[in-house]
């Protein structure tokens, strides 16, 4: 078992709602997000840009556009925010300490704080908490 461990404080600066990408909304996180909103699905896909699959809603968050949910450098739905984000950065392809180093770059969160090891970041990740 890897003794490593990783440092992350959450700073709030925002800069992870800024950055380009796919944020990935599953059943469960897009119902709650729908009734937080008071929305309905057709209407979220066409007013957020998103598209859908089987499985999923997927967000698009394009370049030089921050989160649409990312109001005056707060998250304007925290309470129901996907997995993806509640978890972050937490997720697998991070850990690897190149990785988790490079992605530094951008989260200036990473290296503070409290130390968390795989295995503590792999219940965090399973159970769908948020960081510390």
């Amino acid at each position: 078992m890897s003794k490593e461990k990783y440092n992350f404080q959450c700073t709030q600066c925002g800069d992870c709602c800024r950055r380009p990408g796919v944020v990935e909304f599953d059943a469960e996180d897009f119902a709650a997000l729908l009734t937080f909103l008071d929305i309905d699905r057709r209407s979220f896909i066409e007013k957020y840009y998103s598209t859908e699959d089987e499985s999923s809603v997927l967000l698009w968050v394009e370049e030089g556009r921050p989160c649409p949910f990312l109001v005056d450098n707060r998250c304007s739905v925290f309470e129901v925010r996907p997995k993806q984000c509640r978890t972050y950065p937490f997720w697998a392809e991070l850990l690897d300490k190149g990785a988790w180093k490079e992605e530094a770059h951008d989260c200036p969160g990473i290296g503070q704080g409290p130390s968390y090891t795989k295995t503590e970041i792999e219940e965090i990740r399973d159970n769908n908490k948020a960081t510390k």
